[in-house]
């Protein structure tokens, strides 16, 4: 399996899928056509807050909005990962400015992390396509009941490397955050039939540090990742 995991590649493509698995994805062949409406961009006068009151954004990134029950036990070769904190949309995620921006990037971030502990797609759902995101071989592993991810409850970080976003040179509609994608080097995928234990880096054939860009796009008055052809990746609800 080819590893996408480059500098230059976007954020969609930086978690265990392969430039084969997006082709299939996203070319699947359909019997009907459907015109689809045209997506609205923010108008000239709608300017994007920077949010002046913040200091800035620079560090890793975190959401300070979840669902709780009871202490988060992380995952052993015993028993899957119990009580993972699940993450909720700050009511501001949709809003036209850096403080949205942010809470789109900390939800679809969390939201990752909280699929690869639980195998939940519902979450991630909610903002992305989560089978364009998550590893195939991760996702059949929770449908058949036949492995976890052990590791703690972030299995990537997120780090924004400066203070605030700036806007693709090729595209004003595209807005970038420079960051460094991080992977816990405790994490790993444990498979019951054989009581295997494997890197989660190896499993999903991922660097443990990769820098990318986070880049998005605000469209139809929504915040979506942006695929590395420039595309949206419009969210797909479980």
């Amino acid at each position: 399996m080819s590893s996408v995991h480059l500098p230059t590649r976007r954020t969609i493509l930086t978690l265990g899928l392969t430039a084969t698995t997006i082709t299939l994805s996203g070319c699947a062949p359909s019997t009907r056509t459907k015109e689809k409406p045209s997506p609205s961009y923010p108008s000239p006068t709608q300017t994007f807050m920077l949010n002046k009151d913040k200091n800035g954004y620079d560090g890793v990134i975190r959401l300070d909005t979840y669902e709780k029950h009871g202490k988060f036990i992380p995952a052993t070769t015993e028993h899957p990962a119990q009580n993972v904190p699940k993450p909720l949309m700050p009511d501001y995620i949709n809003e036209y400015s850096s403080d949205g921006m942010y809470a789109f990037i900390a939800y679809w971030m969390e939201a990752v992390n909280y699929a690869y502990l639980t195998g939940d797609l519902k979450p991630l759902s909610q903002i992305t396509d989560p089978y364009k995101i998550i590893h195939p071989e991760i996702l059949k592993m929770y449908e058949d009941n036949t492995g976890w991810v052990i590791g703690p409850q972030h299995i990537y970080t997120l780090e924004l490397v400066t203070p605030a976003s700036g806007n693709d040179f090729k595209d004003s509609t595209i807005y970038e955050w420079q960051s460094v994608l991080r992977v816990s080097p405790e994490a790993t995928v444990y498979v019951t039939a054989n009581k295997s234990e494997k890197l989660f880096t190896d499993f999903i054939g991922a660097r443990e540090k990769a820098d990318i860009s986070s880049d998005v796009r605000y469209t139809d008055g929504e915040w979506h990742l942006v695929n590395d052809d420039g595309s949206n990746s419009y969210k797909k609800p479980l």
